[in-house]
């Protein structure tokens, strides 16, 4: 999309944001609402129409998150999944609530969190009960 800086509100408007007060200046900032997800935060025109000739985005916080949060979602997934295969319903957050998972190496299967898989490095709860044998 060409964008055409000497003016700003259109091109706003043409990258999903809305304007909420009377345009003042392109390097003042303005209370911005996004037409994607509704959320409304103050912004200069000029640091939106360049986050979106670099990044391809609009620059809404909001829809940032919420971008970070699923792709980050779909990393925990595939890092689980190379170790364990996943038995019971899961949706990617590293929550407290335990999962059901095979282990892939040893095929026991157990509960456990997320957190505990990816951080604290549990390979299997079941073979780690038992006293590894002494020489």
């Amino acid at each position: 999309m060409n964008l055409d800086l000497s003016s700003y509100p259109e091109n706003l408007t043409l990258i999903g944001l809305t304007l909420h007060e009377k345009y003042i200046g392109s390097k003042k900032h303005h209370k911005i609402q996004c037409n994607m997800c509704g959320h409304t935060w103050m912004a200069t025109p000029y640091s939106r129409i360049q986050l979106y000739r670099n990044n391809g985005t609009n620059g809404c916080p909001e829809c940032a998150k919420t971008r970070r949060y699923s792709e980050n979602r779909a990393n925990v997934i595939k890092l689980l999944q190379e170790r364990f295969e996943i038995l019971s319903e899961y949706d990617g957050s590293q929550t407290e609530n335990k999962i059901t998972v095979k282990n892939k190496t040893c095929g026991h299967t157990f509960e456990s969190t997320p957190t505990n898989l990816l951080h604290r490095g549990v390979k299997c709860a079941v073979c780690n009960r038992f006293p590894s044998p002494t020489n």
